[in-house]
This record gives structure tokens, C-alpha cells and sequence, in this order.
């Protein structure tokens, strides 16, 4: 992974400033497959696009922000850049509040937004199922105590989950592979198992290798978003 320079970016609300980091190039080694879609590359990380601003708290697009300029920590010093670009904090990762207040806010313009936003929402509500089977994987055969404040965060979004999920599933599109595959795991993961089963067994050939996996999960009554193998 090779960092690309920091852009330095305002808020299109009260032009408060703040870092965007970038990628110059990165990879997939060590990253693992989830079967809700999520891919986790330590090596290919994702940098924020929706942001809520430090300055007057508004959430925007990070395409919204005006681009002031650029740092470059590994060619230049940062001392040479103006005092504000120095003294700019890096943009804020969206968590769930953020993503079920942009919906709320109907920031998306488009399908492909709204599809960003919902999927994205939902990832964040697995993450804590995610960590409990990472560790227990990594180790000690001591299963992971949940953190209270990440299960009660969970627990204020569940009833929003259940619609989100919902709009999701009409949202995509079962002729796409890659749509007809997340659509069947919302099924199962909401207990839909046969209508899961059933988008899974029609699934086209180039994506068997996941979509006979999730399948396996949905036939055995499994609900819960799993790690998939290549």
C-alpha cells in the first residue's frame, strides 16, 4: 500500500477545512470476503465519501468540497504548507448515525447514491457480528465480549435497519449477479430463507464460488453475515 498525498478539502456548508487521505496504489493480500459484500482489505483501504464537518457539523458529500489544495507528506515538509492547511483535522469515518441521517436527509441524487448509502449502513450494522467471529477466530477459543456501546448503537438502529433493508432489497437488481447475490443474503439474513435459497440456486456461474457458499449457510438456517472462502 503507497499513500497518496492529503487533499485538503472545505466544507461546501461554512468552508471549514479539513484532510481528505488518498491512495497512490494498494492491494488485496490478507483481505477477506463477507457474504453481505463487504471485502476488508488492510491493504486497500477505503477513504471517506460523506463526511460530517468538524466546524458546523453538517454531513456533505466529500465530491461536494471544494479542493483548496494538497499535502504531500512524502515529497514535501508539511511545515511549508499555509498554517490552515496544517492545522486541518482528517475528515471524519460516516458511522451509522451519519449514514440514517443522510438517508433521512435523502442526500442521495441518484439510485447508485442511494445504494451507496444503504449498503454502506448496513455493513456498519454487521461490523460488531464481523469482530465477535474475527477474534474468536484468532485465537484463544475466548469468545469476544461485545462492547456495550457498540451493541447499544446497534440496538437504536435495528428498527431503521429493518427498513433500510427492505428499500434495499427492492433497490437491486436480481438479473446482476453481483445484486442478485446481495439481494438473496438480505433474505436470509432477515429470515427469508426460502426466497434466499431460491435466488441463490439461479445464480450464474462466474459467481458460484460465493453464492454456493452463502447458500450452504441459507439451506442450514444460518442468519448471520459470514466470512466467505476463495
Amino acid at each position: 500500500m503507497l499513500p497518496g498525498p492529503d487533499q485538503i478539502i472545505a466544507c461546501p456548508q461554512c468552508g471549514h477545512l479539513a484532510r481528505r487521505p488518498t491512495l497512490s496504489s494498494g492491494n488485496t493480500f490478507h483481505s477477506v470476503q463477507w457474504s453481505d459484500g463487504r471485502l476488508e482489505a488492510p491493504m486497500l483501504p477505503e477513504y471517506p465519501d460523506l463526511t460530517r464537518c468538524r466546524g458546523c457539523r453538517a454531513l456533505y458529500w466529500i465530491r461536494d468540497a471544494r479542493q483548496v489544495g494538497e499535502v504531500d507528506c512524502w515529497h514535501e515538509d508539511i511545515e511549508d504548507a499555509p498554517q490552515e492547511w496544517q492545522v486541518a483535522e482528517r475528515v471524519d469515518e460516516p458511522g451509522l448515525d451519519e449514514y440514517a441521517d443522510a438517508l433521512e436527509a435523502q442526500m442521495a441524487t441518484d439510485r447508485d447514491d442511494e445504494l451507496f448509502l444503504r449498503i454502506r449502513y448496513w455493513w456498519l450494522f454487521n461490523d460488531p457480528q464481523r469482530e465477535e467471529q474475527s477474534l474468536a477466530e484468532r485465537g484463544s477459543g475466548r469468545r469476544k465480549r461485545r462492547n456495550k456501546k457498540v451493541l447499544a448503537i446497534s440496538e437504536k438502529h435495528a428498527s431503521r435497519m429493518e427498513a433500510n433493508l427492505e428499500r434495499l432489497a427492492k433497490l437491486l437488481d436480481a438479473r446482476k449477479p453481483p445484486e442478485r447475490i446481495m439481494k438473496a443474503e438480505i433474505a436470509r439474513q432477515t429470515g427469508r430463507l426460502d426466497q434466499a435459497i431460491a435466488l441463490l440456486e439461479k445464480c450464474p456461474a462466474g459467481l458460484r464460488e460465493y453464492s454456493d457458499q452463502i447458500l450452504v449457510f441459507a439451506r442450514d438456517g444460518d442468519r448471520v453475515v459470514r466470512p466467505l472462502s476463495d
